[in-house]
């Protein structure tokens, strides 16, 4: 049977000059000991901190550390790592990397767009090229309407077709090409739907269809190259350097808490008063810190 451990906890509030609340906090930051209750800007006389402003640069930088993260594949170190080390890191060679890695993030996000745009191309110019038309002919005419498709009928099709011209490669169904008088394209509208026309998207170009699509094709298989390339880049830096950067992570996140923890406190034009709860085993450890920052300090054990 399971059981439930239960430890007796305590609220604390703590106050004291105002020009003391960055090391309070920081105090307590170390001892990781206190729950922080955000102030709900209640009381008269009192109002929220304002964060250190170093907090925008740190901020800057974690937003940039969590984006790389979500990057590459990381995971946290087999043993520990200094601070200091991270620090001196995140100084130099690792925030250049995370700068690489966002650009490269970046181009590979342009790249599968591009990848995008040109199969959808590819795959209007393979449903048109059984036409063994020039592209540019098949739009484009003033006193003509062009119906470019596939049908599922195509003697129904030619119907609709019967003073204009058509263009068919197949016997039965598929793509085809069908070009009448403006004045007779309304007439023709309703043949075509009952043969299960589907209007086709023709993309831009001029020339045959098949040197379209060996272009088209060309240009994918050297983005898709050049993609392949940069996720590799990326692999290898997250192989070289995910460790550090999961560590990193870690410390601007608490750097930034830290940092911006005064707009959670209460404070005046010349005190703070900070509130949390505690377990009440660390409340003698959580005084001793606070002794020096602190004016004043009162732990009192919760009760039901």
């Amino acid at each position: 049977m399971s059981q439930v451990h239960t430890l007796q906890m305590g609220r604390l509030v703590a106050a004291g000059t105002k020009d003391r609340l960055n090391e309070a906090i920081l105090k307590l930051a170390d001892l990781e000991a206190l729950h922080i209750v955000d102030y709900d800007d209640s009381e008269d006389g009192f109002s929220l901190g304002i964060p250190e402003e170093e907090s925008e640069v740190v901020g800057r930088a974690l937003v940039k550390a969590r984006a790389a993260t979500s990057v590459v594949k990381s995971s946290a170190p087999s043993k520990p790592i200094s601070a200091e080390k991270i620090r001196k890191e995140l100084g130099g060679e690792l925030q250049n990397g995370i700068e690489e890695v966002l650009e490269i993030s970046s181009r590979i996000t342009e790249l599968d767009n591009a990848i995008s745009s040109l199969l959808e191309q590819e795959g209007n110019l393979e449903e048109l090229e059984p036409l063994e038309v020039d592209l540019e002919l098949l739009t484009g005419y003033d006193s003509i309407t062009a119906f470019v498709g596939t049908v599922d009928d195509l003697n129904k099709a030619k119907k609709a077709s019967k003073n204009g011209l058509i263009i068919a490669p197949s016997r039965q169904e598929g793509p085809v090409a069908i070009f009448i008088r403006n004045e007779d394209s309304k007439e023709a509208g309703p043949i075509l739907e009952e043969a299960g026309f589907q209007q086709s998207q023709i993309p831009e170009g001029n020339g045959p269809i098949p040197t379209l699509l060996s272009e088209i094709r060309g240009r994918k298989n050297s983005i898709l190259e050049e993609k392949r390339q940069l996720e590799n880049k990326l692999e290898a830096w997250s192989n070289q350097n995910g460790e550090m950067l999961i560590c990193g992570l870690d410390v601007l996140e608490r750097d930034h808490e830290i940092l911006t923890a005064p707009v959670r406190v209460a404070v005046s034009e010349h005190s703070f008063v900070l509130d949390g709860w505690l377990e009440m085993r660390r409340a003698d450890e959580v005084k001793r810190s606070l002794s020096d920052s602190c004016l004043h300090v009162e732990i009192n054990p919760f009760q039901m």
